[in-house]
């Protein structure tokens, strides 16, 4: 897949990016860089290159979830996925995400403890109770999940693009999780804190 990226492409990509960089660049989901951290496993980064430009050449989410929901929803859908399926990793960089985006550290410590939304409101709320469920029972996704998000204004297109955007932030962090990544000390006390707090997991695993 690299012998497509263009020079400056191959480029980009062969240094250590925070993810936001990278988002900016090229305007997919920033969990698709998360791997692309020195500190990551080097098998961890191929598989990041090669899954950006799976993403990229066959357009499944490209800009459109950038154009669609802007940074901090897209923060948002993967702080959801990392706490559902607790994968400290993906969270962390979400929880930076986030708050790089504007949000305050008790909302991302609310997510964190309560993935389904419930101290969200508006479209947020629900594009995130739709991502949890996702993530914890996919197989019970039912027509009314997917008229929810309807009714907070997004159309079928955008359904696919918010499906898509879960289910490869799942995909991802679990390869992360399968290699034993763990969040780099250098994020914000207040992304990695909510990962650190046994009560918080604890209350996760009886969900």
């Amino acid at each position: 897949a690299l012998q497509e990226a263009t020079p400056a492409e191959q480029a980009r990509l062969h240094r250590p990016l925070r993810h936001a960089e990278h988002a900016r660049d090229l305007g997919v989901p920033q969990a698709v860089h998360v791997a692309h951290h020195e500190r990551a496993p080097i098998l961890l980064r191929q598989f990041a290159d090669g899954a950006h430009h799976i993403l990229v050449n066959e357009r499944v989410i490209e800009r459109r979830l950038w154009v669609l929901v802007g940074r901090r929803l897209e923060a948002i859908i993967g702080l959801v996925v990392g706490a559902t399926a607790w994968m400290p990793y993906l969270g962390a960089h979400h929880a930076q995400a986030l708050l790089d985006a504007g949000g305050a550290p008790h909302e991302v410590e609310a997510l964190v403890r309560d993935p389904g939304g419930t101290s969200l409101a508006g479209l947020e709320r629900e594009v995130a109770r739709y991502c949890e469920k996702l993530t914890r029972e996919p197989g019970t996704m039912a027509r009314s999940d997917l008229e929810s998000v309807r009714r907070a204004g997004f159309d079928d297109r955008d359904l696919v693009t918010i499906a898509a955007s879960a289910s490869f932030e799942n995909f991802l962090g679990r390869v992360g999780a399968g290699v034993l990544v763990r969040p780099e000390e250098d994020l914000a006390p207040d992304a990695l804190r909510p990962f650190q707090m046994e009560e918080i997991r604890a209350a996760g695993a009886k969900n």
